[in-house]
């Protein structure tokens, strides 16, 4: 039994390792994320600066999510079996672990006090 639960620890282990996504698979994530926060945008505002933003930025996605991505600060850490990333963006803030091929951002984006 001792052996069979080693193997296995081992076998996730490899596969924490084999799987752990890269910095560029940060980068794809947080492209591919501003993208659909975009798309979900409404077009309707009472405030005409935020409805002229929000066309602009539905009009020429990639663009304004360039735009937007420079201005996030990303803090890569490469672990062993995971990966650690803060970002960091005006007033917010994340803090997310890659691991399996995915980032998980436990507590999601909060607010800076």
């Amino acid at each position: 039994m001792f052996k069979f639960a080693l193997g296995v620890l081992v076998a996730v282990g490899i596969g924490a390792f084999a799987t752990k996504p890269s910095q560029t698979d940060l980068e794809d994530e947080i492209r591919a994320r501003l993208l659909e926060e975009i798309a979900a945008q409404s077009l309707e505002s009472d405030d005409p600066a935020i409805l002229a933003l929000t066309f602009a930025c539905k009009a020429g996605a990639q663009t304004c999510a360039e735009l937007i991505r420079a201005g996030i600060t990303v803090d890569y850490d490469d672990r062993i079996l995971y990966s650690v990333a803060r970002l960091e963006f005006l007033d917010t803030h994340a803090s997310c672990v890659g691991v399996f091929s995915q980032f998980v951002c436990p507590g999601g984006i909060r607010k800076d006090n």
